[in-house]
């Protein structure tokens, strides 16, 4: 789990490197990337205002919360709270719904929704031997994993005390902007360059996961028929 659980740095030593892991690390020599525009449900209410269609879709974006981004978060000042993201990929029809009644009401207080994270930019490192991104399904698997991956940076970011969110904040009685602000200097000491991007962009990275399944296997590359036969590899969450 992410580190916004606490408990003490001692409870666990750190594991020891063991060679097939660096012969593993050595193999993700590709990686597919997606930027996360990522925010979370506030105290507010969409405004009475907004036209018919995109409050229904913003009602929907509300209701139907996927379970791994229903989460709770440690905040600055002690304690807890539960809080809904919801993660988007950029320029997403919902992204852009979010995006739109955010910035046409600002200065909302409490906001409906809050900008975590303008633009997360993930990279998912993967062995180009054993998944075929050619398949739209194996992309999606990622794109899925990419974004339980962004909760947990983003959890993990919130607790630190650096970060200065607070409950309130989260909560909108900040307005919708506020936590992003506080939030973009930890993220930023995250992001990375990729040895597999030439350009100079960095990102927050991780490594593919599959349960169950070496990365690499005699059979090539995995598709998604094979995942569905049953056959090939089992994926797991990031």
């Amino acid at each position: 789990q992410a580190g916004g659980q606490g408990g003490s740095a001692a409870s666990s030593a750190p594991a020891t490197p063991r060679p097939e892991d660096d012969a593993v690390e050595s193999r993700l020599t590709s990686h597919f990337s997606v930027n996360l525009f990522v925010t979370a449900i506030a105290d507010g209410q969409v405004s009475s205002s907004t036209a018919p269609k995109v409050q229904e879709r913003l009602a929907q974006i509300v209701r139907k919360v996927p379970k791994e981004q229903n989460t709770s978060v440690e905040v600055v000042g002690g304690g807890t709270m539960d809080l809904k993201m919801r993660v988007f990929v950029v320029n997403s029809e919902d992204a852009k719904a979010v995006g739109d009644y955010v910035n046409a009401h600002v200065n909302q207080h409490p906001a409906a929704f809050v900008v975590l994270a303008r633009q997360l930019s993930m990279a998912v490192l993967y062995d180009p031997a054993t998944l075929d991104l050619g398949d739209a399904s194996v992309a999606d698997r990622l794109r899925k994993q990419a974004k339980t991956r962004a909760v947990k940076v983003l959890r993990e970011s919130i607790a630190a005390k650096m970060s200065g969110v607070t409950a309130a904040c989260l909560r909108g009685y900040e307005g919708a902007l506020a936590p992003g602000e506080r939030l973009a200097a930890v993220l930023a000491t995250l992001a990375q360059p990729v040895p597999s991007d030439p350009s100079a962009a960095r990102y927050v990275t991780f490594a593919a996961r599959i349960k169950g399944c070496p990365l690499v296997s005699d059979s090539g590359k995995r598709t998604a028929a094979e995942l569905a036969a049953g056959r090939g590899i089992t994926w797991g969450t990031a």
